[in-house]
């Protein structure tokens, strides 16, 4: 039982339950209790008055009755206002920019096998990588023992590895991805988030649908919120509703192709509709056998509500393992043996379609491929429809958006706006009162000539000088006043209305998260870049709550299409994704179900890849990471792997510099030593050359002395006289010179 006292007839049978008869009765009551006070048409025009403004096309009859004189019985009299009542687009610059910003946002689609299989594989896989680094000497004294080539680790430290296990994908969780983003791309993706944005920053609220196509593709599309209809519900993703769905209003020609009904049938349904959504008050008698062009009534238009609803029934299974070990459930199946059966109560979904204010509905039953969460073979007796919808802050059922916050503000400007326009229009221009009785003709004392009016008028704007007579009957002075008199605009009532117009656009600015400094089309060049910082994060605070709900929206469907996936369909992927990975898709279908947990990855915006980018400069400035890897940084799609890397990255070149350094300080030592043995070298050979000339000197000076005496010998015998003394002299001399040119041995002396 729903807040608003619906109640789905949980005990009636499933073979009742299964009939048009039950749908059509439980889809009136619904509608009786919902649309109580004509709730669903009030909230409609709501949303067209808000969306009104927000496109810059608003009724200005209200703001007519505040400024002009309304009649007694009658409109209001605008036959002397000459102002311009034409809708103000006031609001449409800042909710396109705040769009724009949402739009910018660019995000990928995340998958995360938590399945016990999978944690296992990753756990094996990092735990090995882990073993290679740890035991890498060991490894490597064992290559040179036995010649057998051992595992290299591609990492350098445990850091390294945690980084790359936390972004590590498994072949599942990637395929899954594509698979997503492959059905995101099909159904436009971009015009549906726009419109969501749209939907959030005005109606505060957003709506998707997933369903299969008749081929069993996943299908994504949006749903407009005025159209829209759930049960009561007290949460902001509507979680607790039982009931809901969706109005289209079709011609009766469409209706044909979906439900298809004869034109019998058709026509009475046609007859219903008469003078509603733009029909002709009359429809003429039906003429059978006639072609479907030949009825104008084709193209009346009637409102279907394409409904779903959930259910608790008695459920029988049908419990195997399989050849892999594996326990499979298959749902309403029965096994001829006993023991794989069992009975129990389970959530059911049923859909269909319902022509409202009718006892007609088509292609009603129980939901097709019902989606149900598995783990450990054991399946979730809940499931839950294919609407998925986020209304954020939303409290008992009710919530103000940004927009509709800002309609008060626009309000205001536009009436300061008109009087503003009302005021200049109604301003007499700048110039001069002028008493005619007080320009009478001056006399100019030539006696030949006055001055008129006209001429005293002509005489003033020509010099700024003004002649009058300001004697009395009789020829008595009087003080009068100047018979012209400066009219002025009272500029001071100018600058309260410019004044009120300025602090509207302001608060029109703060509630559209667009202040100044966010808003580029205005930039303040007085403000300070910290100021600036804080406005902007300030205005994204503000809008913070949109972007949750958009997540959320997101989130939740792409798990609901993920099991969509797995559970149908995936060979209608294959050429998106390739058959290796519609391969995966089905082996895990086979197995057993992952259990995946579906997210969207923002990357980061533009301030996070500024300030990323100023880091990564100061990092390179300081020589603390080479240049290549801050360009690769800056590649990667999130601000947390941005992060890591960066890290890893410094770490590892500051390893490297070290590395380095102790290269060139071994290098510089080995040169060093090599230095000083070779100077030790040419010191030796020095001494011995020193030495060997030394004993070259002491071995010619023994000679000369020998044969100094020798010669001495055969003087003193007489065989000589006394001047060949000083002969010997200077051949003992010659002999001194002699040895800087003698050979170093005896022999070749000799």
């Amino acid at each position: 039982m729903t807040e608003d006292g619906f109640i789905v007839n949980d005990f009636a049978p499933e073979n009742e339950k299964l009939t048009n008869k039950f749908a059509v009765q439980t889809m009136q009551n619904f509608w009786s209790k919902y649309n109580t006070g004509n709730f669903f048409n009030n909230r409609a025009l709501n949303y067209r008055q808000i969306r009104a403004w927000a496109e810059g096309k608003q009724d200005t009859s209200e703001l007519q009755d505040q400024v002009l004189t309304r009649l007694p019985g009658g409109e209001p009299d605008s036959s002397w206002a000459n102002l311009d009542f034409n809708p103000a687009a006031i609001l449409p610059v800042f909710i396109d920019g705040t769009v724009g910003d949402f739009m910018s946002l660019k995000y990928r689609v995340k998958c995360n096998a938590v399945d016990p299989g999978s944690k296992s594989k990753k756990l094996e896989a990092k735990q090995r990588d882990l073993n290679i680094l740890q035991f890498q000497p060991v490894l490597q004294k064992l290559e040179l023992a036995t010649g057998i080539q051992s595992p290299k680790s591609k990492f350098e430290t445990e850091e390294e590895i945690e980084v790359h296990y936390d972004n590590f994908k498994l072949g599942l969780e990637t395929a899954v991805e594509k698979t997503v983003t492959s059905i995101f791309e099909s159904c436009s993706i971009e015009s549906i988030q726009r419109r969501m944005f749209y939907d959030l920053l005005n109606l505060k609220m957003a709506v998707v649908r997933c369903y299969y196509d008749i081929n069993y593709r996943s299908q994504f599309e949006y749903i407009d919120p005025e159209l829209y209809i759930s049960t009561a519900s007290l949460k902001e993703d509507f979680s607790d509703v039982n009931l809901e769905g969706h109005v289209e209003y079709v011609t009766i020609g469409e209706l044909k192709r979906q439900s298809g009904w004869d034109n019998e049938k058709l026509y009475k349904i046609a007859c219903k509709y008469t003078g509603e959504f733009g029909n002709s008050q009359t429809i003429g008698a039906y003429q059978p056998g006639l072609l479907d062009s030949s009825y104008q009534w084709m193209n009346n238009k009637v409102m279907v509500f394409h409904f779903e609803f959930l259910s608790i029934d008695n459920t029988n299974y049908k419990i195997k393992t399989n050849k892999f070990g594996k326990v499979r459930v298959y749902e309403n199946e029965i096994s001829k043996v006993p023991e794989e059966n069992i009975s129990r109560r389970i959530q059911n979904c049923y859909k269909g379609s319902w022509v409202v204010n009718s006892d007609d509905v088509y292609n009603y039953g129980m939901k097709e491929n019902m989606i149900r969460k598995r783990l450990n073979g054991a399946v979730d007796t809940k499931t839950q429809t294919g609407y998925f919808k986020f209304a954020p802050n939303m409290r008992y059922g009710e919530n103000k958006s940004h927009t509709e916050r800002a309609i008060t503000f626009a309000k205001q400007w536009q009436l300061a706006w008109t009087k503003l326009q009302q005021f200049l229009a109604r301003a007499i221009p700048p110039g001069y009162k002028i008493n005619i009785n007080g320009m009478t003709p001056v006399d100019l004392g030539n006696g030949k000539s006055t001055m008129g009016p006209i001429e005293m008028k002509i005489f003033h704007e020509q010099t700024s000088v003004y002649i009058y007579d300001s004697s009395k009957e009789g020829g008595d002075e009087e003080r009068v006043r100047s018979p012209l008199e400066p009219f002025i605009i009272p500029i001071g009532e100018l600058n309260k209305l410019m004044d009120a117009c300025n602090f509207c656009l302001e608060q029109i600015r703060n509630v559209l998260g667009r202040p100044q400094g966010v808003d580029t089309s205005t930039p303040n060049p007085d403000m300070l870049v910290g100021v600036l910082d804080q406005v902007r994060k300030a205005a994204a605070i503000s809008l913070e709550p949109l972007r949750n709900g958009f997540t959320e929206i997101m989130k939740n469907s792409i798990n609901y299409l993920c099991m969509m996936v797995q559970d149908k369909g995936t060979s209608a992927y294959a050429n998106a994704i390739g058959d290796l990975d519609v391969g995966l898709l089905e082996l895990a279908s086979d197995l057993e179900l992952a259990s995946l947990g579906m997210d969207i990855e923002y990357e980061p915006d533009n301030a996070e890849r500024q300030q990323m980018r100023a880091t990564l400069d100061f990092e390179v400035k300081n020589g603390k990471l080479p240049s290549e890897d801050a360009l690769h940084i800056m590649t990667l799609p999130t601000l947390k792997l941005m992060m890591d890397t960066m890290k890893v990255k410094r770490k590892q070149y500051a390893r490297e510099q070290i590395r380095i350094a102790q290269a060139n300080t071994e290098a510089q030592t080995k040169s060093n030593i090599q230095a000083a043995q070779a100077a030790e070298a040419a010191r030796k050979d020095t001494a011995l050359a020193t030495l060997k000339a030394q004993e070259n000197l002491e071995w010619t000076k023994g000679y000369v002395q020998v044969f100094v005496e020798q010669k001495k010998a055969d003087l003193a015998a007489g065989a000589m006289h006394n001047e060949h003394i000083n002969t010997l002299a200077e051949m003992a001399l010659q002999g001194q010179i002699a040895l800087q040119q003698t050979p170093t041995t005896p022999n070749a002396v000799a």
